[in-house]
């Protein structure tokens, strides 16, 4: 299981620290939270392509980034590469976070997941 925490990002940060977050994920989005009991709740997710917009139309860096979450965020409720492979295609994106039905974050798929997941099972 990997470290969530280089995936995830708390809501009242700046666009600065998520650009870090993405940085060191190597996926090029991260997930926002909102730390409840020390359970990561899920928000809604921020890419770079959020962030360029953002800048873009004037905001800077030190912003808050609550304004540029996307609420409307695809996931997943249990690790499925078909299902993940569907998501990845169809709407571009490059993490899928898996949360349960109280939007608890336990895992994320990344593109790296599935192109490892899919070669591992070819080769055997």
């Amino acid at each position: 299981m990997k470290n969530l925490n280089n995936y995830i990002i708390e809501m009242d940060c700046t666009l600065l620290q998520a650009v870090h977050c993405i940085q060191s994920n190597n996926s090029r989005a991260a997930i926002v939270i909102n730390n409840i009991d020390n359970k990561n709740k899920v928000v809604g997710v921020i890419s770079e392509g959020d962030i360029m917009r953002a800048l873009l139309h004037g905001s800077d860096i030190h912003s808050m980034l609550t304004q540029f979450i996307k609420h409307d965020f695809k996931y997943l409720n249990q690790k499925n590469y078909k299902d993940a492979l569907e998501l990845f295609k169809t709407y571009g994106i490059s993490l899928i976070p898996i949360i349960d039905d109280d939007l608890f974050l336990s895992d994320v798929i990344t593109l790296s997941d599935l192109f490892e997941n899919t070669i591992l099972k070819d080769n055997k």
